[in-house]
């Protein structure tokens, strides 16, 4: 009986004093409160250019909920955003023009030279030739066989 008496001053068993499971664990009823939403983390998107080549600024013609005119009324900004696009490539193309004649004192023929790295003996520059040697030996683009 004593035994019985002292068994009655002890706390109940719980998960974390005894060997029970989890799950006959009693949870504490806590207010249900909402998340507030927070704002976006540092990283989480793209800041904008600092220096834009072009601004395009877009406004609003009609009402996206009635289709009223809206064309006239004040509009402020709400989001702005950067479109990102790489300019077109454009060939650097030097025209190298060798004049020559005829020598007035001995009658022989003669012809300009060429200054270095205008040869004619290939049409492409340094950069071309550097770029297809990577094409070829870092991205593995080859040129198809013919047949």
């Amino acid at each position: 009986m004593a035994e019985l008496k002292a068994r009655l001053g002890l706390p109940p068993k719980t998960p974390n004093n005894s060997s029970l499971p989890p799950s006959r664990g009693q949870k504490p009823s806590l207010p249900s409160v909402p998340k507030p939403k927070g704002k976006p983390r540092s990283g989480a998107h793209r800041l904008l250019h600092p220096e834009p080549t072009r601004l395009h600024d877009v406004r609003a013609s009609s009402c996206r909920a009635c289709g009223a005119d809206a064309s006239g009324a004040e509009q402020s900004l709400c989001a702005a955003c950067d479109r990102v696009e790489i300019s077109a490539i454009v060939p650097d193309v030097t025209r190298v023009s060798l004049h020559g004649g005829v020598c007035p004192c001995c009658a022989s023929r003669f012809k300009a030279v060429a200054s270095a790295g205008l040869e004619p003996d290939s049409p492409f520059g340094l950069n071309i030739r550097a770029f297809v040697i990577y094409l070829r030996a870092v991205q593995s683009i080859h040129q198809p066989r013919r047949a």
